[in-house]
C-alpha cells in the first residue's frame, strides 16, 4: 500500500506544478542592478520597484550564493558540456556585456580571491518593469488527471502487474485556478469542491479495484481465500479502512495548500518564479481565454497547451 501513496503523493506534486521551461539566452531589457552586494531582501520589498528578482550576479548555479562552483558552471557552459538554463545564464552575464564570456568567470574566480573587480558580482539582478494588465485576474482550467494516477501508480508497482492490471482510476476532474495579482505575485490553487468529489468518488473506486486485485492474487496464489479473508488476514476490518488509510491529513494538505511566487508577463512572455528552474513559457490571451502554448524544457509535453478561462 506504501507504494500506491507514493504515487498519490506525485499526483500531489503534479497538481501543484509550476510552469518550467529553458530558452536561449538574451539579454534582460528593463533590468537593474542592485548597489550593493548581497541585498536581495531589501530589493525584494522596494515598494518603488515592481517586477520580480532573478537572482544574485555571478550565481551561475543559482544556489543563492557565489562559490567555485559558479565560475565551473560558466566554463562547463562555454565548452558545451553542461547547458546552463535561462536564469542561471542571465546571472552568469557578471559583467553585463550581453554575453557569457570566460571574462565572467574569470570575475566570480577574482572576488573570491578578494581581488577587485569592476563586475557586480553578488549584486542582485532585478527586471523593473511593468506588467502585461490583461494577465492580472483569476483564470481557471479544467483538467481530468485519471492518466497522471495511473501513471504514477504503474511507475511505483512495476514489480506487481497484477496490480496495474486491476487498480486504475476511470476519471479525476480537477479544476486548477490561476490568480496573477498586480502585485507580481501569483497564486495556483485548486476548486476545493471539485477536488473533495474527485477525491470521494476515487476513494469508492479504489475499494472496488482493490477487492478485484486481492481476489486475483488469492487464485495466483493459489490460497483459496476470499478478498474479505485476506483484507483480514493484512489486521484490516474493510477494504475501506486501507483506503482512508491512504488519505492521510498531511495529503490533503498537499492537495489543497495553494502555490505563490513571482511573475513577469509582457510581449508574450511568462517568468514565474520560484521553483528553482528556468521558468519561460510562451503565452497568448484571446478575450477570455488565456493559453500557455508551451514548455521549450520539454518537461510534461502532454499537459500543453493549457488553455485557462477568465474567471467571471
Amino acid at each position: 500500500m506504501k507504494q500506491i501513496l507514493s504515487a498519490l503523493i506525485i499526483l500531489a506534486m503534479l497538481l501543484t506544478l509550476g510552469i518550467s521551461s529553458a530558452a536561449a539566452y538574451t539579454p534582460v531589457a528593463d533590468s537593474i542592478v542592485s548597489e550593493n552586494e548581497r541585498d536581495m531582501e531589501n530589493i525584494l520589498y522596494d515598494e518603488e520597484l515592481t517586477g520580480i528578482v532573478y537572482g544574485y550576479l555571478g550565481d551561475a548555479d543559482t544556489d543563492e550564493t557565489i562559490t567555485i562552483k559558479d565560475a565551473t558552471s560558466i566554463q562547463k557552459h562555454l565548452a558545451d558540456i553542461e547547458e546552463l538554463g535561462i536564469c542561471a545564464q542571465l546571472l552568469s552575464d557578471v559583467d553585463r556585456d550581453e554575453r557569457i564570456t570566460v571574462k565572467d568567470a574569470t570575475a566570480i574566480q577574482k572576488w573570491l580571491a578578494g581581488i577587485e573587480v569592476n563586475s557586480p558580482v553578488f549584486h542582485t539582478l532585478y527586471m523593473n518593469a511593468t506588467i502585461d494588465e490583461a494577465i492580472i485576474g483569476e483564470w481557471y482550467t479544467e483538467y481530468d488527471a485519471a492518466n497522471d494516477i495511473n501513471d504514477a501508480i504503474a511507475s511505483s508497482n512495476q514489480d506487481d502487474a497484477l496490480l496495474i492490471e486491476h487498480v486504475n482510476i476511470s476519471t479525476f476532474p480537477i479544476e486548477q485556478i490561476y490568480t496573477f495579482c498586480a502585485d507580481g505575485t501569483y497564486i495556483i490553487s485548486c476548486n476545493e469542491t471539485v477536488m473533495a468529489e474527485s477525491i470521494a468518488n476515487m476513494k469508492t473506486e479504489l475499494a472496488g479495484d482493490f477487492t478485484n486485485y486481492f481476489e486475483a492474487l488469492s487464485a495466483e496464489l493459489e490460497l483459496g481465500l476470499t478478498a474479505e479473508q485476506m483484507i483480514t488476514a493484512m489486521g484490516y476490518a474493510s477494504v475501506e479502512e486501507i483506503v482512508n488509510e491512504m488519505f492521510t491529513e498531511e495529503f490533503y494538505e498537499s492537495l489543497s495548500t495553494p502555490y505563490e511566487s513571482g511573475y513577469f508577463a509582457a510581449n508574450g512572455d511568462l517568468f514565474m518564479d520560484g521553483s528553482g528552474v528556468d521558468l519561460y513559457e510562451n503565452y497568448i490571451i484571446e478575450g477570455d481565454t488565456l493559453t500557455i502554448t508551451g514548455n521549450t524544457q520539454g518537461l510534461y509535453p502532454e499537459i500543453y497547451p493549457i488553455m485557462l478561462n477568465k474567471a467571471g
